[in-house]
């Protein structure tokens, strides 16, 4: 009988122990299920803190610069080329709401060229204190004669374009930009890179919109590339003006 007991004890231990491993089994588990849904909550919300923090950092870059003025380089129109019977020529190129700091920057670059002015439009999809834009004017970018805008009525209002000094490109626009005149003074304006110019703006001058050709092969050239093309072609008037050896 006492054998029997003893036998019975030892399986009951047995049992206990097995429990007590399987218990034991399960709360490691759990532990590690806890401390798994532990980390995924850490990271969800370190993930959620990164993602607050870009947002408020894309903000502030990507948001209309302060409301006030800022000019770079020198503020005073100083008229650089002329015409062979020295009129003087002034260019100014506009760009509203440009979004890409590269084509601005190579824009820049064209404009200190060709002895022009660049006027930018808020809002801008960029930050003028980037390193991309500066790249892209390379170290000319300081040269740059750059007035920035709150908006399109306060360069109007300021400087004052007459209707025969506007130029205004847009893919749609009524006439080829060869055809486009050569006053003393000219503003070729340019809509942003995937927006294009403001109807108000087009039709506020519908009799001075020009287009650059192209094919049904593409959609539309590359802005900096379009204002280079505009640009020169309002310059063919300008005496020679090529500073560098042709020899």
């Amino acid at each position: 009988m006492a054998k029997h007991w003893i036998k019975i004890s030892n399986t009951a231990r047995t049992v206990a122990s097995g429990c007590n491993r399987g218990q034991k089994t399960e709360d490691r588990s759990q532990n590690a299920e806890n401390r798994r849904q532990f980390v995924n909550f850490e990271l969800h919300s370190l993930f959620s803190v990164l993602c607050f923090l870009t947002s408020v950092l894309s903000s502030a870059i990507c948001l209309p610069n302060p409301t006030h003025e800022t000019y770079f380089g020198s503020i005073k129109l100083i008229q650089h080329l002329t015409t062979d019977n020295k009129v003087a020529l002034e260019r100014h190129v506009v760009l509203v709401s440009p979004e890409i700091h590269w084509n601005t920057g190579n824009i820049g670059r064209t404009c200190v060229a060709t002895g022009s002015y660049l006027h930018l439009i808020r809002p801008l999809g960029f930050s003028l204190d980037g390193k991309e834009v500066k790249r892209a004017g390379l170290d000319y970018w300081k040269q740059v004669k750059l007035r920035v805008w709150d908006g399109f009525d306060d360069l109007q209002t300021k400087l004052a374009p007459r209707r025969h000094e506007v130029a205004i490109f847009s893919k749609n626009g009524t006439r080829p930009f060869w055809s486009m005149p050569s006053p003393p003074r000219l503003f070729l304006i340019f809509g942003s890179e995937t927006r294009g110019l403001p109807s108000s703006i087009i039709e506020r001058y519908p009799e001075v919109t020009y287009h650059i050709p192209i094919t049904k092969n593409i959609r539309s050239l590359n802005l900096s590339t379009a204002a280079a093309i505009a640009l020169y072609e309002s310059l063919r008037s300008a005496a020679p003006f090529h500073a560098w050896s042709i020899s």
